[in-house]
């Protein structure tokens, strides 16, 4: 992961750390300098969406395949 995260730096991108469940998740993460993060410790799913709701939002910034 710390090579990941090394990698990403370089190449200019943000990393999104995925399933932080518990305080440690978080403080692991954290530690690795990974400033981004989502998991049921940080917040529950939202409502279900439906595509016709997206498309509208997006417009014309839909990404392809998505809908």
């Amino acid at each position: 992961l710390h090579a990941l995260v090394t990698y990403a730096r370089h190449l200019g991108l943000t990393v999104c750390a995925e399933g932080v469940e518990e305080a440690a998740d978080l403080h692991h993460v954290a530690g690795l300098g990974i400033t981004h993060a989502q998991g049921y410790l940080l917040a529950h799913p939202g409502p279900q969406w439906h595509h016709e709701i997206a498309a509208a939002s997006l417009g014309e910034h839909t990404v392809a395949g998505l809908l």
